[in-house]
């Protein structure tokens, strides 16, 4: 007897992964302000097509660079017009049949970071970057400050100095 698998399994669990590794990984990484979304007019699971503009590139982007890409997972990414992101991106495999854009957030959604300054985890910190623990892992040089803003999120969260951070991508990705 032969057993037969759907030619595309689902997973139901994210498996965490280190920020050096997602990085590493992305094809482009920048913070951006993101300036649209809309729901992509396919008939397909392609979710929302985002444009931002590049405020501080970290890999294969340039500043004032406008950029388009698809998150699938909109729930878990969180993304807020007008509001500032440290997004990790990957290219669409070109048999997708998304449109209008190349890229997607990497790690199923859980790579984009919303950079702000809700809260001062560091007297020397301007802003910082809200990193979603339970599925990526920062290196312990960051001394982070564990929180959440909503008894909604699905992920526990770690508060970072978002300069700080940058500057780490920028040193680090490969």
């Amino acid at each position: 007897m032969a057993l037969t698998f759907p030619a595309e399994l689902l997973a139901t669990k994210i498996a965490r992964v280190s920020i050096d590794a997602l990085a590493n990984e992305a094809d482009r990484i920048a913070l951006i302000t993101l300036t649209a979304g809309e729901l992509a007019k396919a008939d397909n699971d392609c979710g929302v097509l985002y444009r931002g503009v590049v405020v501080d590139p970290v890999k294969n982007l340039q500043t004032g660079q406008t950029i388009a890409f698809f998150s699938r997972f909109d729930d878990q990414s969180g993304l807020r017009i007008g509001q500032q992101f440290i997004v990790f991106l990957n290219k669409l495999d070109v048999r997708s049949p998304c449109r209008g854009a190349d890229l997607e957030l990497a790690h199923a959604g859980f790579s984009a970071f919303w950079v702000g300054a809700p809260y001062r985890i560091d007297p020397g910190a301007e802003r910082v970057a809200k990193i979603p623990q339970s599925f990526v892992a920062v290196p312990e040089r960051f001394r982070g400050q564990p929180g959440h803003s909503s008894d909604l999120e699905i992920s526990e969260t770690i508060w970072v100095d978002g300069d700080d951070l940058l500057a780490y991508l920028k040193a680090n990705s490969k």
